[in-house]
């Protein structure tokens, strides 16, 4: 089966101080181990990276 990853679940899994790290991990790595195949969209990789690059101050959100 196919299975789209949603962005919360791509930050979750590369933030190891948020609370929910080892569920995304684990859910990831489940699939993964299962055989599934897992997609992002290019909306996916904009919201990440937006996530990603953005000053801590104006939203508490990851920054890397």
């Amino acid at each position: 089966m196919d299975h789209l990853v949603d962005t919360n679940v791509l930050l979750r899994a590369i933030d190891q101080t948020h609370e929910t790290h080892q569920d995304a991990t684990a859910a990831l790595s489940t699939l993964l181990g299962l055989g599934e195949t897992l997609f992002v969209t290019p909306q996916n990789i904009i919201e990440f990276w937006n996530v990603c690059t953005r000053p801590l101050q104006w939203s508490g959100a990851i920054a890397h």
